[in-house]
């Protein structure tokens, strides 16, 4: 049935996952996590998934957030990754960032906060 699924169906169960990570950092990082797309001179902690711009490889100069529904009105937003020293990122991965945003169109993160791990199932030996 993947291909016979509404398209809002599949927006909805992205953003779901989106918004259960982002409750999951912010208790674990003791914080709030502010629209991304809200220009912000000071730091800010901002909550997303990774996406790619354009077509093809995704480079440090492609990489945009997109930003929860009920938080960041599922806005994107470009991301400029050369204040920060390493990182390792990929289309689809939800991230929670610490940075600035003066313009409001680009996020200049930071500092990448640690991922919270999930859960795994355990596998009796057989």
């Amino acid at each position: 049935q993947f291909m016979f699924q509404k398209l809002s169906a599949k927006a909805d169960a992205l953003d779901e996952h989106l918004e259960i990570m982002g409750t999951m950092l912010a208790a674990k990082h003791g914080c709030q996590f502010e629209n991304l797309a809200k220009p912000s001179q000071g730091e800010c902690k901002v909550v997303g998934r990774v996406c790619c711009d354009s077509t093809g490889k995704m480079n440090a100069s492609s990489v945009v957030l997109e930003g929860s529904i009920d938080v960041s009105y599922g806005k994107r937003v470009s991301v400029d990754l050369r204040a920060l020293d390493k990182y390792s990122l990929f289309p689809g991965q939800i991230v929670a960032l610490e940075g600035t945003n003066p313009t409001g169109r680009k996020f200049i993160p930071t500092k990448i906060l640690d991922a919270v791990p999930l859960k795994t199932r355990a596998i009796s030996p057989d």
